[in-house]
């Protein structure tokens, strides 16, 4: 026969479903950079921009492509730089141009385009890797992937609204900002 749960058992139950909710705020807020060492500085940047996510004081901008860490690609030469911010501006002159004109579906014909820009990249990238006599060379790949991602994640943040991009931008968070790009995601998005 069971006996009705003490009081002690109820306390216990309530301090411990507390302490579980603000661990996991916790967690949420002070875990975010992964377990990689970085700088005091980042970290309080980090927690603050994770903490003003919590109260919605800014919207969360998820980016898949760009690795977490604030770490600089270290594969990316000066080329690779200047092509993103080429492909930047040409994907922002695209969407100012089409938000002009007013008689067409604007989303519909942007997002066509740059998903056409990144499937040409894509056929490009894979005919290298088979035309390329030997080992092709991982710097030619690297650029590709690259190419590939900012044209993904400038499609992907402008889907999410609320000047993802933007923010994004502003915070480093993405592969144009001159992060890794995350190779997992990628290949399992385009293959290669």
């Amino acid at each position: 026969m069971r006996c009705p749960p003490s009081l002690s058992d109820t306390q216990y139950a309530r301090h411990r479903s507390a302490r579980l909710s603000y661990q996991n705020r916790y967690n949420s807020i002070k875990r975010t950079c992964g377990r990689r060492k970085i700088g005091k500085r980042d970290r309080e940047i980090m927690e603050d921009r994770r903490q003003a996510e919590l109260n919605g004081d800014i919207p969360e901008v998820i980016n898949h492509i760009a690795r977490k860490s604030s770490a600089m690609d270290p594969e990316r030469t000066a080329q690779m730089a200047e092509d993103e911010r080429f492909l930047n501006s040409e994907c922002m002159e695209l969407k100012r141009c089409i938000s002009q004109n007013t008689d067409c579906d604007q989303l519909a014909t942007w997002t066509r385009k740059i998903e056409a820009s990144i499937e040409y990249y894509r056929s490009q990238a894979i005919a290298y890797i088979q035309t390329s006599s030997g080992a092709p060379k991982m710097q030619t790949i690297h650029a590709y992937r690259r190419k590939i991602a900012v044209l993904h994640e400038f499609l992907d943040l402008h889907r999410q609204g609320h000047d993802a991009f933007v923010l994004a931008s502003a915070w480093g968070k993405t592969v144009y900002s001159g992060r890794s790009v995350k190779k997992t995601v990628f290949k399992r998005l385009y293959g290669f």
